[in-house]
């Protein structure tokens, strides 16, 4: 009976191994199970990130595209409307450089008017010389004629 007491236990002894064989075997594969998913939602977040950086990259290079862009058209409307303030100083130095000519224009007129009635004054003068020359003359022979008599 020893014997088979022996090797019931022994059997039993097989039967728990076997038992703790199995129940490692199980643990190891929900393990690996475990580790396997790690790995899947690891390399899931590693490719999340992946397309996370990948579009703020996108969105790093449109919005440098972006600044640029309005740099490009800030520097336009600046050489823009230099070239505005150009042609308006040219057009108000126009204006004045026409104003002014008006003004010579009508500054000439009135001296060309003054000239002519200057000559005019010049001209009853001369009329008035002559007139004075010959009174004086008369007078000159009235007195001579006067004298000798």
């Amino acid at each position: 009976m020893h014997d088979n007491n022996e090797l019931h236990q022994e059997r039993v002894a097989i039967q728990e191994l076997m038992d703790e064989k199995y129940h490692l075997e199980s643990q190891l594969q929900v393990a690996g199970l475990r580790e396997s998913g790690f790995v899947s939602e690891k390399n899931r977040a590693e490719d999340d990130l992946k397309r996370v950086t990948a579009h703020l990259a996108e969105k790093r290079i449109l919005w440098a595209r972006d600044i640029v862009e309005k740099d490009r058209v800030l520097a336009h409307a600046k050489t823009i409307q230099e070239e505005l303030e150009r042609k308006a100083v040219a057009e108000a130095q126009k204006e004045r450089y026409q104003g002014l000519t008006v003004e010579l224009e009508t500054s000439n007129a009135k001296v060309h008017a003054k000239q002519a009635e200057l000559e005019e004054q010049d001209e009853q003068l001369w009329k008035i010389q002559q007139v004075c020359d010959s009174l004086i003359s008369e007078k000159n022979q009235l007195v001579q004629s006067s004298s000798t008599q």
